[in-house]
Parts: C-alpha cells; sequence; structure tokens
C-alpha cells in the first residue's frame, strides 16, 4: 500500500512522525511525498462530519491489485515467517464483512501464507472488515479468483491438498490432518496415520458462509470434506440446537492444529 495523504489530530500526527518520513524516504525515486493535514479534535470532527477522538487517523492510500492471476501469485507465495510450509486459507461466498475481518485475524495467527477470496466475498479493506481484522487485512497477501471453483483445481495444481470444512465432512478434522497436522513427519512429530492426500503437501483450508458453507462444487474438488467434533447439546431436533460454529471459530480450530505442526523447528545452538 503507498500512502498518499493523512489527516490527523496534531498529537498522533506526532506519534506517526517517524513513519511518515520513512515512506517519504521510499517515495523518493518518483518525488511524491505523504501529505499530512493536523488539528484539533474538533478541527476534525468539523472536516470530517463526524466526532474524532484523539487517536483519530484518516489515511488514503493507492490500493495494489486485487485480481492477479491465480497460478503466478501461488509460485511467488512463501511459507509464513517461522512457517515449515505455506498455508492458504480459500474463502467461498464469505459475504459478511466481520467475518472476512475475522478470519484474515485467525489467518495470520496461525501462519497462514495467503487469502483467496471468491466472488461475493465482502472486501478485506471495506471498514468492518479493516476494524474485524485488527490491521491484519494490510498484512496478509490476498487476491480474488474470479473463476470459481475452477481456482481450487488451480490451487490443487500448485502442490496443495484440499481440505473443506462441512458440516456433513465424512471425517473428523483430527483424524484428516493425523497426528502430525498433515505435514510430512518430523523430529517433533512422529509419522502417523492420515489420509494420502493430506500427507507430506501444503495444505489450503476452504470456508464457506454462515449458514450456507462451502459450496458443493467447491467441496467436490476437495481432497477431504471434514468436520469438527461437537458436543450433544449441538445437535438439531425440530425445537431447538445449534449445528454449526462461527465460520472464524471453525476455521481458527483447523488453522491452529496445522500451525502447531507447521512451525519451524528451532535451530541447534
Amino acid at each position: 500500500f503507498r500512502l498518499v495523504s493523512l489527516l490527523g489530530t496534531e498529537q498522533m500526527l506526532g506519534r506517526l512522525a517517524p513513519a511518515i518520513q520513512r515512506a517519504d524516504e521510499d517515495y523518493a525515486d518518483d518525488g511524491s511525498r505523504c501529505v499530512a493535514f493536523g488539528g484539533s479534535r474538533a478541527d476534525l470532527s468539523a472536516a470530517t462530519g463526524f466526532k474524532h477522538s484523539a487517536l483519530s487517523v484518516l489515511g488514503i492510500a493507492l490500493r495494489p491489485p486485487s485480481a492477479v492471476p491465480l497460478s503466478p501469485w501461488l509460485a511467488a507465495l512463501a511459507a509464513a515467517a517461522g512457517m515449515r510450509r505455506p498455508t492458504l486459507l480459500l474463502l467461498d461466498g464469505v459475504i459478511k464483512p466481520e467475518n472476512v475481518g475475522s478470519l484474515f485475524r485467525s489467518a495470520l495467527a496461525f501462519g497462514v501464507a495467503g487469502v483467496v477470496l471468491s466472488p461475493g466475498c465482502a472486501d478485506p479493506l471495506y471498514r468492518k472488515a479493516i476494524r474485524a481484522s485488527m490491521g491484519a487485512v494490510f498484512k496478509l497477501p490476498y487476491t480474488f479468483a474470479p473463476h470459481w471453483p475452477e481456482a481450487l483445481s488451480q490451487v490443487k495444481a500448485g502442490g496443495y491438498g484440499l481440505l473443506a470444512l462441512h458440516l456433513q465432512g465424512s471425517v473428523e478434522h483430527t483424524a484428516a490432518l493425523g497426528a502430525n497436522g498433515g505435514l510430512a513427519p518430523s523430529a517433533a512429530a512422529p509419522a502417523a496415520a492420515g489420509p494420502p492426500p493430506l500427507r507430506g503437501v501444503p495444505l489450503a483450508v476452504v470456508v464457506g458462509a454462515e449458514y450456507e458453507g462451502v459450496g458443493e462444487a467447491a467441496a467436490q474438488l476437495a481432497d477431504e470434506r471434514v468436520r469438527i467434533a461437537m458436543a450433544p447439546a449441538m445437535e438439531v431436533d425440530s425445537l431447538h440446537g445449534v449445528d454449526s460454529l462461527n465460520v472464524n471459530v471453525a476455521a481458527a480450530i483447523v488453522l491452529e492444529r496445522i500451525f502447531a505442526f507447521n512451525r519451524a523447528e528451532p535451530a541447534d545452538e
């Protein structure tokens, strides 16, 4: 993201001065600069039409392309810092900005290398998504895949094992991933039985919108449809019951298990 201008309280712009100076240095090649406008809280409120706090800052930045060809994007994607292999999170029709933002936050926490969004997903840079992500949308690489679910075939062709979270999953996620998170055996995680498609390859986790879940067309392309074991109280009958978790909670449970076994082993001292 290339910062163009900022509007903030003088107090907050003072705190951001080192970052603004670094931005100007980064942009020195083409002569552009980040322009900062400062004032009191009353000045900002009058200029924008809504109440500001002492920490308020508004910014304008140039947005990088959000839809790039998927195959080269995948090829250029590196594992997140401290991870042995790249992990992907794929969003299938997640339309609520709050859920998109929360998914980015969990993805960043559990070492996901990048996020792929299907058509119909909420924009990660929507205000509510940014807020729910706590800024994770600015740290994680992501791209939109206009051709869906064909994009999933490209992900598989890129060497990823595809795991779809599905209420009618044929296997629990712990069994699908095995005792070592679906990864190749290591000294810290000895080999264990697990479905062959999820052994020894980087993993891509597909999640869908609440209520609808992962679409059938996408689910058919998965190497495994998995479910998360839940207490009997979650079983649905004709009068009551809750059949699923929030999409972010479900994704976090699976991503954390992959993360636990995907962490790079510490170097020998």
